[in-house]
C-alpha cells in the first residue's frame, strides 16, 4: 500500500467524521426547533446523513479485507509478501525486527496467530503496533446446515 494510498484512506476517515459531526450538529439543531420552518432542516439533516452514511461505506470498501486462503498466499516466501493477522488485524512483517524469509521465533507468515501469539509469545502483540496495517481478515461465512 503506497503512502498516497494511506493518505486517501486517512483523509477519507477525517471527511467522515466531519460529516457525521455536521450530521449530528444539525440533528440536534433541528430537534430544538419545533416550527414549520424546521422542515427543510429536516430534509437537510436527512441528506448528510445519507451522506455520512455513504462516506463511512467509501472507507470500508478502501480497506483490504483478506480471507484466510488469499493470507496463506502471504507467506514471506519466494518474493511475497510477509504477513500475519492477529485479532483480526493483518500486518506486514517483511520489515519486522527478527522476521526473515517470513519466519520469527516459530511463527509463520500467512497465518492467523492470534492464539499462538497469545500463548507462545513473550511480549504479545505490543511490538505490531509498531508495523503496517495493510487490512482485516475477513468474516468467515457461517457454514450452511444441512437440511433435514
Amino acid at each position: 500500500m503506497t503512502r498516497y494510498m494511506k493518505a486517501g484512506i486517512a483523509l477519507s476517515v477525517v471527511l467522515v467524521a466531519v460529516v457525521a459531526w455536521t450530521a449530528e450538529t444539525a440533528a440536534k439543531k433541528g430537534k430544538e426547533s419545533t416550527t414549520a420552518a424546521s422542515a427543510p432542516a429536516a430534509k437537510a439533516d436527512t441528506t448528510k446523513a445519507a451522506v455520512a452514511d455513504t462516506a463511512k461505506a467509501a472507507v470500508v470498501d478502501t480497506v483490504r479485507q483478506f480471507t484466510l486462503e488469499e493470507l496463506a498466499k502471504c507467506d514471506g516466501k519466494e518474493g511475497r509478501p510477509s504477513y500475519i493477522a492477529v485479532d483480526g488485524v493483518v500486518y506486514d512483517v517483511a520489515n519486522a525486527k527478527g522476521w526473515k524469509n517470513g519466519e520469527h521465533q516459530g511463527f509463520k507468515a500467512g497465518r492467523d496467530v492470534t492464539k499462538d501469539m497469545q500463548k507462545k509469545s513473550p511480549h504479545g502483540a505490543k511490538p505490531l503496533t509498531k508495523l503496517p496495517k495493510v487490512g482485516v481478515l475477513a468474516k468467515a461465512a457461517p457454514a450452511a446446515t444441512p437440511a433435514k
